[in-house]
């Protein structure tokens, strides 16, 4: 079976996912990467495969059942956009951490833009509908298809975070060190491990822990950090590992650091 044996990369792995597409009936417009665009008749979707490359790298033998949930999932989403009948509820709205430059990539023409709203240190918020093998970033049209559209923007982020939080588990966590030099790290492996820093009881409970300001590190999607800045070599050492990481990572998001204060994350400022 193919994939079995040798794991397919990233490219080899959409490169499947189109041709089984194709072989389905839909058109694909586009392919880059893990983004697939596919289209039925007058509707289109872009689909994000991350989300099923992950899983087929934990399971590659399920290769054949990743791909037909995949199918599954797209039918259901391009049949709700042209009969504007629900296809996914709002229980799979998880909000998404983005670079701002990606935007543009997000868009397909002629469809209403994501929904997103401003981060710090360059990055946006935006929000996704995540079923266990597509995802698809939400739009004024995608709430329609799911008859959701009366949510306001604010809505949509309270209800993406109450689910996110909910996804969220204390066995990602890790603790090490002690003393000024302590700091806790997630890596839950689920894509948004670095969107946990928008969880405010969740930081609220890791400030707790550590010596001075608490700092955040986001490098990519799948790690977050946090550590005190009383020990000012401490916090150099952890700061210059985040900016590496983001240079060096899958899935960037930001070298800068964070800082917790007052109850929000917000981009640093330098002491003097």
């Amino acid at each position: 079976m193919l994939g079995m044996n040798t794991l397919l990369t990233p490219e080899a792995f959409a490169q499947h996912v189109v041709k089984a597409t194709r072989k389905a009936g839909y058109r694909v417009s586009s392919a880059d990467e893990l983004i697939v665009e596919c289209a039925i008749g007058d509707e289109s979707l872009r689909c994000n495969l991350e989300t099923a490359y992950v899983h087929y790298q934990e399971a590659p033998e399920q290769l054949d059942q990743i791909v037909q949930t995949h199918l599954v999932v797209l039918r259901r989403v391009l049949t709700a956009q042209a009969t504007s009948q629900p296809a996914l509820n709002t229980d799979s709205l998880l909000p998404l951490l983005n670079r701002r430059e990606r935007l543009p990539s997000l868009q397909i023409a002629g469809i209403k833009p994501a929904l997103y709203q401003p981060y710090a240190a360059g990055l946006v918020i935006t929000y996704v509908l995540d079923s266990p093998e597509s995802m698809a970033y939400v739009n004024a049209h995608l709430l329609a298809s799911i008859g959701a559209s009366a949510l306001t923007l604010e809505e949509v982020h309270t209800l993406a975070i109450a689910h996110l939080a909910t996804r969220t588990k204390a066995q990602g966590i890790e603790e090490h060190g002690f003393g000024d030099c302590r700091f806790i790290a997630y890596a839950a492996g689920d894509g948004y491990a670095a969107t946990r820093v928008l969880l405010p009881d969740l930081m609220a409970s890791w400030a707790q822990r550590l010596a001075g300001r608490m700092l955040i590190g986001i490098p990519n999607r799948d790690f977050l950090i946090a550590f005190g800045d009383r020990d000012p070599r401490h916090a150099a050492t952890m700061t210059c590992q985040v900016r590496r990481d983001a240079a060096r990572l899958a899935h960037p998001l930001t070298g800068e650091v964070l800082v917790w204060e007052e109850g929000k994350v917000r981009a640093r400022e330098a002491r003097h």
